[in-house]
């Protein structure tokens, strides 16, 4: 989860995403309990700690390293199949999963790098590699905007929005989010909290942990999940 307030334990790395690497249906919903592993880093900031212990930076490199082996299933085979119409069907629905999933990786990556920060400003280097796969994300949610499985991506969309810099690509997301065939309340609270997120001149300001900054200063909540 990622919310404003109290952040809940993370079950995450050892329960929720194994799960989800063994199923594409899973991948596009359980990945949204991730948000819970901010808090870990926060929290040992507040007990002095000036660098991620080692239990987190093992957790990270565990999580990139799933992020990296999942795969979606294999595309049918259609030498072998007998029901031309149900593999048709199958074949022109594998490829928008296929994007959305991408999506979720992509940012997943920003989001499993900037998590060992806490609330510490990520370096130009780190910035240059989040604008990268911003820009890939932004490449997948555009080719599935009119597609249902865009309405599996509003974490992506929280995660690279809160982590662009450039007024364009901030543009073009509000009007994205504006004008989404699929109309959904925690959308507009997206965008609300993105726009005070990007409003903000604070140096904390940046990614999911700017956004907590952010939702906490102005008693925004929300939940994605």
């Amino acid at each position: 989860m990622v919310f404003a307030g109290v952040l809940s334990p993370n079950p995450f790395i050892t329960c929720l995403l194994p799960r989800a690497l063994t199923n594409p249906l899973l991948m596009h919903s359980i990945l949204a309990f991730s948000g819970s592993h901010l808090a870990y880093r926060l929290a040992e900031e507040a007990q002095g700690a000036n660098s991620p212990s080692k239990d987190l930076n093992i957790a990270n490199e565990a999580l990139v390293k799933r992020i990296k082996a999942w795969a979606m299933d294999p595309l049918p085979d259609v030498a072998s199949s007998r029901d031309t119409a149900s593999l048709e069907a199958r074949i022109f629905d594998w490829e928008p999963k296929r994007k959305a999933a991408e999506c979720l990786r992509q940012t997943l990556y920003i989001y499993a790098a900037l998590s060992l920060l806490g609330s510490s400003s990520p370096s130009d280097g780190l910035r240059k590699e989040v604008q990268q796969r911003i820009d890939s994300t932004i490449r997948l949610a555009t080719y599935l905007r009119n597609s249902p499985c865009s309405t599996n991506l509003p974490w992506a969309i929280f995660i690279a929005g809160s982590c662009k810099e450039d007024t364009k690509q901030r543009e073009g997301l509000i009007y994205g989010l504006k004008n989404s065939r699929y109309q959904m309340q925690h959308l507009r609270v997206v965008q609300r909290g993105l726009q005070l997120l990007w409003a903000d001149d604070d140096t904390h300001a940046y990614g999911p942990f700017g956004f907590r900054y952010v939702a906490q200063k102005h008693g925004l909540g929300l939940v994605i999940v």
